[in-house]
């Protein structure tokens, strides 16, 4: 429960007035200890920000933020009018594109008036945005409404604009009927560019699930003719998902096709995507994206692999775990150091006790105190997990930062990952926070 003068009688409003200050029930005491002029301002923040929801006229980026399941229905109707009527352009766009991911809490009236203003006077570039909102929830729409947005897409103007709404469309192909999924695959084969024929198939490969062994062969193919690196890299990216349904030779060459590239962020950026399907490859063939990502030069290059490579941490070896921290701890630049920390984070609960002290160690090494703070948060993937030493050791690097807000943003963020059962654990965290609260007055 928000704190008395903070509580609304909405619950809508309640969820608005925390999301504001990404707070929960686990701050409660922070609150009460803050001095009262501090309690005041953070207070009126709340405040001023439900207002701004209240009135239901926020910018584009405010509205992929509000969560339709927490609103009365009245309220998401008064949305949606709000979208209709009062924006225009990329504000539009962006709004339907935000409310389409959310169909499962709307009627079929308000699917139906969504998928109806799609063809209301929008400039085709806003257009292609707004019908890739679509993509993963085309399985809540009829068919009649999954035909109407795939018309939309053939009639938007420039192979670019039909690229981003395919690209949208790909984690619904499984929706879809096999001639719209042969016509999205032969329109994205046909486009000219190859940036933008990248963009498609990479939507393409979003859905390779949903693909026969044909589309499936036919789609390997055109990304591996893709001649430019950075843009055969972005199809790559599309097909880790895929990975499971593919054939040991096509998974081959798709991790030939990525270790062949010269350039390390295309690389990079082409392991990410391969990364989703670790647990499906080789050991030989996950040891081959091991090796390239120790062996890149560039920083972020080497973040970027290490992030990709974390999503499957679970399946790898202790020594190929091992040599992903030992990349993580030759990296020099203090963002990349940080990304790199958070991509390992995510699989804490798999690293031993002496992997775990070395990712906290490396935090040290970052000067700069916001990328400092940006690793210390990643460890709230695994907070749990961690035993009291490590806790200690984080709230430690934590008090380092000079930034008192900085500093209590950091422990307040640690402290809500933490089980609201588990006072033990989270008795530490509160100290902390209040010592540092205290401190300053």
């Amino acid at each position: 429960m928000i704190t008395e003068k903070v509580k609304s009688k909405d619950r809508y409003q309640d969820f608005i007035a925390l999301q504001a200050l990404r707070l929960n029930e686990t701050f409660k005491r922070v609150m009460d200890s803050l001095p009262g002029n501090d309690y005041a301002r953070l207070r009126d923040q709340v405040n001023d920000q439900a207002q701004k929801y209240r009135s239901f006229a926020p910018p584009e980026e405010h509205i992929q933020r509000l969560q339709l399941r927490f609103m009365p229905p009245a309220k998401r109707q008064e949305l949606i009018n709000h979208t209709f009527f009062r924006l225009n352009g990329v504000q539009k766009a962006t709004a339907i594109h935000n409310l389409a991911k959310q169909l499962p809490v709307l009627d079929n009236g308000q699917h139906q008036a969504l998928v109806d203003e799609i063809s209301q006077g929008l400039r085709d570039k806003y257009k292609a945005k707004a019908v890739a909102g679509f993509g993963k929830q085309l399985h809540v729409l009829t068919a009649p409404q999954r035909q109407h947005l795939m018309d939309a897409i053939f009639r938007l103007r420039g192979q670019k604009n039909q690229a981003i709404a395919i690209q949208g469309f790909g984690e619904g192909l499984s929706a879809l009927d096999n001639d719209q999924r042969n016509q999205l695959l032969n329109t994205s084969m046909a486009m000219r560019n190859e940036e933008t024929k990248a963009i498609a198939l990479k939507g393409v490969g979003y859905g390779l699930k949903a693909l026969d062994n044909n589309q499936r062969t036919l789609l390997i193919q055109a990304v591996l003719n893709i001649e430019s690196e950075a843009s055969k890299a972005i199809a790559l990216k599309g097909l880790g998902q895929g990975l499971p349904v593919l054939e040991h030779a096509q998974r081959q060459q798709l991790i030939d096709a990525t270790l062949n590239m010269m350039g390390d962020y295309s690389k990079a950026i082409a392991i990410v995507g391969l990364g989703q399907g670790l647990p499906v490859l080789e050991h030989a063939q996950r040891q081959q994206l091991i090796d390239a990502t120790f062996n890149m030069m560039g920083d972020y290059s080497k973040a970027t692999a290490i992030v990709g490579l974390g999503q499957g941490l679970s399946v790898l070896e202790h020594a190929q775990r091992q040599q992903l921290i030992d990349a993580m701890c030759n990296i020099q630049h203090g963002r990349a150091k940080a990304v790199a920390i958070r991509g390992l984070c995510k699989g804490l609960e798999v690293l031993n006790d002496t992997q775990r002290t070395q990712l906290i160690q490396a935090i040290g090494h970052i000067e700069d105190e916001d990328f400092k703070a940006l690793a210390l948060t990643g460890f709230k993937s695994g907070l749990e997990r961690l035993n009291g030493t490590h806790s200690a050791q984080l709230i430690e690097e934590t008090l380092r930062l000079n930034h008192r807000p900085l500093k209590v943003a950091v422990l307040q963020s640690l402290l809500s990952a933490l089980n609201p059962q588990d006072e033990l654990q989270r008795q530490p965290f509160i100290d902390a926070i209040r010592n540092a609260v205290n401190a300053a007055e």
